[in-house]
């Protein structure tokens, strides 16, 4: 199941577009604490972990391999020298034992929701077993994954499912997509949450755009588009098409390779449908609205580039549409702009959206609309842009010479750079504060750096840094340390 949060989805030089158990099973329920009062995981000389105060005096009294920050709802992931897992409370209860299953835990509203996951080897009944006629031997176990989605304050059991890796059987896990603090989808299924309980409302959801609170699902191989307010309501039924035709001054021109793909494409993730009604055509990424296919008043150029036209994509919330035709020699989309009605516009106003390419680079809009070729440094080129999420106008900026990168942190509201392009990585590690993670050099570490007030925190460099604070640290030739530091300040809690 795949999600869109408004502004996007994903088009490339190949676009990329990607049985519940209700049962309560109370031995398992917990009542969480909140977290009252600060719990920092610190590393003692031991090499051991052990929860302190900001006053550094133990707050728990267990000492563990590896820690976890505490959640805002009052647990952490825990691990033992075997690195085997557990989940505890902040009085240093266990919710969950050390076990040799995985966890991973999603926020929604009051509620946890916990994934268990385990891998473990079965054999096979004689009839399953993998004759190897070629080798030396034959097969006879899989190796088979066992995942278990449930409540963690109530130990409700939401879902559950095991499969065979060995035959890429299709699995469940914790892709919640919120439409609000009250209903969700995940697994291709709709929940709704009233109190503690959790209830599956509806299956087959195999897509959501959460901004605008749509869900597709699928019906005799069309995308059904169900508006959701509390309720589904159907809206319309759209039939996955790969040409269509146009008129373009009085002649008919079949585009037939539009908005392809390297990945495998089913109804509801489709880029191009049809309306089965009123036989109208709806562009990726939302499908808010019919694209002309009648087109007037043209010059040769026009006709010649419709001709050509390789991407539709439709801009949300505006009359606009995008038209590409690859360019092979500069090896990227050239662009026209149209509007509902048909007319060519020789540009177009869409600050919020963009086209992303396979990795999420942008390639819509081009690089010098947001950046001026002026900031760039003599002999580099633009060689990659990418948006820093949740922040409108900052932009992770490549640029590249004789085929050395370098990266930089660029205001295009202001127009300046605010991390210069001079740094081979650079990392958010809070959006909010424009804390970040910057390494010079590739075989280097990296540094804490308060982008917002252009001030660097931390001289001592870590060999990685993440957003709760968590680092690794070389201490010999293949040894290496984790322990925590505040990304605001850099102090380190270790001894």
């Amino acid at each position: 199941m795949m999600s869109v949060t408004g502004i996007l989805m994903m088009a490339a030089i190949s676009l990329s577009v990607g049985c519940s158990n209700k049962s309560i099973d109370t031995k398992a329920s917990v009542i969480i604490s909140k977290q009252s009062k600060i719990m920092i995981p610190f590393l003692q000389k031991n090499g051991l972990f052990r929860y302190v105060d900001e006053d550094l005096k133990p707050v728990i009294d267990k000492e563990f391999f590896l820690a976890s920050k505490f959640s805002p709802k009052g647990y952490a992931f825990v691990y033992d020298k075997d690195f085997r897992q557990g989940i505890i409370d902040v009085k240093g209860n266990f919710i969950r034992d050390f076990s040799d299953k995985t966890y991973e835990a999603y926020d929604l509203g009051t509620l946890t929701f916990i994934e268990e996951s385990r891998e473990y080897e079965k054999k096979l009944p004689v009839w399953k077993w993998d004759w190897n006629i070629m080798g030396s031997g034959i097969d006879k176990t899989a190796t088979f994954s066992e995942v278990t989605i449930s409540v963690l304050q109530t130990g409700q059991k939401i879902a559950s499912k095991t499969t065979n890796k060995d035959e890429y059987e299709e699995g469940i896990s914790l892709d919640v997509s919120p439409l609000d603090d009250s209903h969700f989808v995940m697994n291709e299924k709709l929940y709704e949450i009233k109190g503690n309980k959790v209830k599956e409302i509806a299956d087959k959801i195999y897509f959501t755009f959460t901004d605008d609170r749509v869900l597709v699902s699928e019906k005799n191989g069309n995308a059904l588009f169900y508006s959701f307010d509390g309720k589904l309501k159907n809206t319309k039924e759209l039939k996955p098409v790969k040409e269509i035709s146009i008129q373009a001054n009085g002649k008919t021109i079949v585009l037939d390779s539009l908005n392809e793909t390297r990945y495998r494409q089913r109804p509801a993730n489709a880029t191009l449908l049809k309306d089965i009604k009123t036989n109208e055509i709806f562009p990726y990424p939302n499908f808010d609205k019919a694209f002309p296919t009648t087109f007037s008043n043209l010059s040769d150029g026009q006709v010649s580039f419709l001709d050509k036209v390789t991407l539709i994509s439709s801009v949300n919330k505006t009359p606009y549409f995008i038209l590409g035709t690859f360019n092979y020699d500069k090896w990227k989309y050239d662009y026209k702009y149209v509007d509902a009605k048909g007319n060519f516009l020789p540009s177009i106003q869409a600050p919020d959206f963009f086209i992303l390419g396979n990795v999420g680079e942008i390639l819509w809009p081009e690089s010098d609309q947001i950046i001026s070729p002026a900031f760039i440094e003599e002999g580099y080129q633009v060689k990659k842009i990418k948006k820093v999420y949740g922040q409108d106008s900052l932009f992770f900026v490549q640029i590249e010479k004789n085929n050395v990168a370098k990266k930089g942190l660029w205001n295009s509201k202001k127009q300046q750079w605010i991390i210069p392009a001079e740094f081979d990585d650079i990392g958010i590690l809070d959006e909010q504060n424009l804390i970040v993670s910057l390494r010079m050099e590739k075989e280097g570490g990296y540094y804490l750096y308060d982008a917002r007030n252009r001030k660097r925190i931390t001289h001592k460099t870590y060999k990685s840094i993440f957003a709760d604070g968590l680092i690794t640290n070389r201490t010999g030739p293949s040894k290496e340390e984790k322990y925590y530091i505040d990304i605001f300040t850099g102090k380190e809690f270790k001894e």
